[in-house]
């Protein structure tokens, strides 16, 4: 539960959460917890492969990044970088809307890929 509100209390309370209904979902606490803070929690199916799918894909891909960390000796957090700027299928990389702008990482871009979807200035000089 510290974990959950150290990430809403950086990025704010979401309204609602998909989980599989494991061990961290299940208990009392968590149900209470979800009550307190107004977030509705939805169980995925076992029968309903597709979100589970999605689910255990991310889990495969951050293991096999974290895996690579070992074996390479490459930063972690550059590893993690590169799973968060990962755009699905017709999506935006998960950074994308949380930052209003894509992230720029080791990899070349242009610098007009970079630019925030809102007015900096205006904001600065707000």
């Amino acid at each position: 539960m510290h974990t959950c509100t150290h990430h809403y209390a950086t990025h704010g309370i979401p309204e609602d959460l998909v989980s599989d209904g494991g061990p961290p979902f299940n208990s009392n606490l968590m149900t209470n917890f979800f009550r307190e803070w107004g977030i509705k929690h939805y169980v995925t199916q076992p029968n309903f492969p597709r979100a589970n799918g999605q689910i255990e894909r991310a889990v495969q891909t951050v293991k096999n990044s974290l895996t690579k960390v070992a074996e390479e000796g490459k930063y972690l957090y550059a590893v993690l970088l590169d799973c968060s700027i990962q755009p699905a299928k017709d999506m935006p990389s998960p950074t994308e809307p949380l930052m209003g702008r894509k992230l720029r990482t080791f990899l070349p871009s242009h610098p007009g890929q970079l630019k925030p979807i809102f007015d900096v200035e205006r904001a600065r000089e707000a």
